[in-house]
């Protein structure tokens, strides 16, 4: 398994999106390719802003510390939907695939 520190992201599912911008508030945010190929990002509730829903399969575009940019697809999130009634944040962990 290996990790790579992101610099920004950005998720598009159409007229919903995700953004996470590295600042000096926020801990960073790593991008974590694990054995089977696939690659994790955990983001906390308050580390990125996002339009109507931030769960669902889409297009990511992630810009690494340190320089290189990769277009990956969301294949899915945990959790797979927001809770009932949420209109906040949440805690979510996106699964990539390149």
């Amino acid at each position: 398994m290996s990790h790579q520190e992101i610099q920004s992201l950005f998720v598009s599912r159409g007229t919903d999106h995700l953004i996470y911008q590295k600042s000096a508030g926020n801990g960073p945010v790593y991008l974590v390719r694990s054995t089977d190929g696939t690659y994790t990002v955990s983001l906390k509730s308050g580390q990125y802003g996002f339009g109507s829903n931030e769960t669902g399969a889409g297009q990511a575009t992630i810009d690494l510390v340190g320089g290189g940019i990769h277009d990956a697809e969301v294949v899915s999130t945990i959790p797979e939907s927001l809770p009932e009634g949420s209109t906040d944040a949440i805690d979510i962990v996106l699964i990539l695939r390149k």
